[in-house]
């Protein structure tokens, strides 16, 4: 599983279990998300730690989640982002419509 779940109170982290994540799994993670949207969660967090790179199309999916998200009210932030995906996001311009965290614990603190 590529994107495996957990909850901590009423947040769905959600791990992106990829080194890269590429157009090929972008599906999977806007599934993923809305899987939990529909379930009733409107908080999220994802958890890139484990992946090194991003490329836009992934970009792209994570933006069509945040949207989705947003429509019920709720967050999405990102968690762990490398330099390299956030190099892109930046240069994309992509970088300002996301709240960033150093660690999935700090994101969790932010919901607080």
């Amino acid at each position: 599983m590529n994107f495996p779940k957990e909850t901590e109170k009423d947040i769905t982290v959600i791990k992106v279990n990829l080194s890269k994540a590429t157009m090929k799994e972008a599906g999977e993670l806007k599934n993923t998300v809305a899987e939990s949207l529909s379930n009733g969660s409107s908080k999220f967090i994802i958890d890139f730690s484990q992946c090194e790179f991003m490329d836009s199309t992934f970009i792209s999916a994570l933006i069509n989640s945040l949207k989705n998200v947003s429509k019920v009210n709720g967050k999405l932030f990102l968690a762990n982002v490398h330099s390299e995906s956030m190099s892109l996001m930046e240069l994309t311009g992509t970088s300002k419509v996301f709240s960033f965290y150093p660690t999935v614990k700090d994101a969790l603190k932010s919901f607080q």
